[in-house]
């Protein structure tokens, strides 16, 4: 067998070089099945769900919610690339490899991310962002800003990984962030919280349209009280009828998806004509809390009151279109 050309592995030494590559493991153990091997159908259903988790989550980030319906960019499913580096034992650890989001989403990030999004996400991967979406999750002091009930769902079918209740998987990423490990009570945990998340309501909402953003298929509402709302258009709402009420006040009625928290995320638009006299007690905040929720918002506006991130949730949203106009547009 001839040697491989010693110029060629030069230069593929020079290009990996140039490529910046964050490392994290996974570790299953607690099982005979833990030897320092998997099955390739286990290792399967580990890269789907590490995958959905990882791009509901940076949608979140991006567009507000997790889900997203259009389709996928070549530069958003590279930019979700996870690569098995390797397999070792010790139980059974996955070293796993992948770009931060800097280098993968470099030609948006400077118009993309705002203020406390940009300080953080251009450092993330989508191992990291799996990472936070489960301790955001658990975590009882968190506000849920960066969850909703599609990603909680998403996050539950990782529990799929786990043959059984003595199993544990623990993530890792050498002290950058602070380990994680799963189980399946962990699971049970995310679908009471997933409960609790209130489900989509009718709503009737009036307020100013103050912009049109992103192929034109959301709008940012001012109600009176609160702070800005914002909505997407459903299929018997035009992009050209939305246009016409730009700077008016309106009253909508839609659809509105919620927050773990019970806040409102965003309303998918039905109707939308001109607000009269007496619709203006519609324009209010639209909230779906318990009691143990509103002292959980209460608390946690007083420990966060210095964070700007809650302000931007749901700003950068867009649920209608595609990827395409929606990359572009960011980059004009």
């Amino acid at each position: 067998m001839n040697p491989e050309n010693p110029y060629l592995c030069k230069l593929r030494a020079c290009h990996k070089s140039e490529i910046a590559f964050m490392e994290y493991e996974i570790k299953l153990s607690g099982t005979p099945f833990d030897d320092g091997a998997i099955d390739l159908d286990r290792l399967e259903v580990i890269s789907q769900y590490l995958r959905d988790i990882s791009k509901g989550a940076l949608q979140m980030r991006m567009f507000g919610a997790s889900y997203k319906r259009g389709r996928e960019t070549e530069q958003i499913a590279r930019a979700l690339k996870i690569r098995l580096r390797g397999l070792s034992q010790g139980s059974t650890v996955l070293h796993l490899e992948c770009q931060p989001f800097r280098t993968t989403l470099r030609n948006v990030q400077g118009s993309l991310f705002q203020q406390a999004i940009v300080e953080r996400l251009p450092d993330e991967t989508p191992v990291s962002l799996v990472m936070e979406s489960f301790q955001d999750a658990l975590n009882p002091d968190s506000s849920g800003e960066m969850l909703d009930k599609h990603l909680l769902k998403v996050l539950q079918n990782f529990k799929k990984v786990l043959v059984n209740d003595l199993q544990t998987i623990q993530f890792s990423n050498r002290g950058s962030l602070p380990d994680l490990q799963l189980q399946i009570a962990d699971f049970k945990h995310l679908k009471t919280i997933e409960e609790k998340t209130p489900d989509p309501q009718s709503v009737v909402i009036s307020g100013i349209v103050e912009e049109l953003k992103f192929s034109k298929a959301k709008v940012t509402f001012l109600p009176d009280q609160g702070r800005p709302i914002t909505g997407f258009l459903g299929e018997s709402v035009s992009t050209s009828e939305m246009a016409g009420f730009w700077g008016k006040k309106v009253t909508i009625r839609g659809t509105a998806h919620f927050r773990p928290s019970g806040q409102m995320a965003f309303v998918e638009i039905s109707k939308v004509s001109l607000a009269e006299s007496g619709d203006a007690y519609f324009s209010r905040p639209i909230v779906r809390e318990t009691v143990a929720q509103q002292l959980e918002r209460q608390t946690a506006a007083r420990k966060l009151s210095g964070n700007k991130l809650s302000q931007f949730i749901g700003i950068l949203a867009d649920a209608e279109g595609d990827y395409e106009n929606d990359l572009k547009m960011l980059t004009e």
